[in-house]
């Protein structure tokens, strides 16, 4: 591999609510666009957060402004949260599925990973999809999780498509 160029999609900005950039994805449309998804909050252990893109339709030579996938924070049954996490898949054109990570922040002292049970607080999964090129997005809607429903689920990646037309959620 050769590396050809180097930049920065977003850089921290101390003492706001982007002083922590992290959970970085990328993902190129055939439109020839690039979209980076991230999340920011005022530090990295922060229960206050939301989840972001950029776009670059310069190969990364200069990327927008960050733009919310979806409002946060949200109420989901009763839980206060936010968007933890996004991850984009390009689904053709300008059409592009975001996976976003919802977490439970209800109780902001309550840590997301707790080491005694190894175990998280809530988590949920949703898509959103735009159809231009990550500019705008649906509101979120949930991902089944069949009899895991119920069970606290982060994300791990993009949407994978399949060869049969269906999404999978790692």
């Amino acid at each position: 591999m050769k590396i050809v160029d180097q930049g920065t999609v977003i850089a921290s900005r101390p003492k706001t609510d982007a002083t922590s950039c992290c959970f970085p994805t990328i993902c190129a449309l055939p439109t020839g666009r690039w979209l980076a998804g991230f999340r920011l909050a005022p530090a990295k252990s922060a229960r206050a957060q939301r989840a972001f893109v950029a776009w670059s339709d310069d190969r990364g030579g200069a990327w927008s402004p960050p733009t919310e996938v979806a409002p946060s924070p949200t109420v989901l049954g009763g839980q206060f949260g936010s968007w933890r996490a996004v991850a984009c898949t390009p689904l053709g054109g300008s059409r592009v599925v975001a996976l976003l990570l919802w977490e439970d922040v209800s109780n902001p002292l309550t840590p997301m990973f707790n080491e005694q049970t190894e175990g998280v607080v809530d988590m949920k999964l949703f898509t959103a999809v735009s159809e231009d090129g990550g500019a705008h997005f649906s509101p979120p809607r949930p991902v089944s999780r069949g009899r895991y429903d119920a069970a606290p689920t982060p994300i791990t990646g993009a949407i994978l498509l399949l060869p049969d037309g269906r999404w999978a959620a790692p």
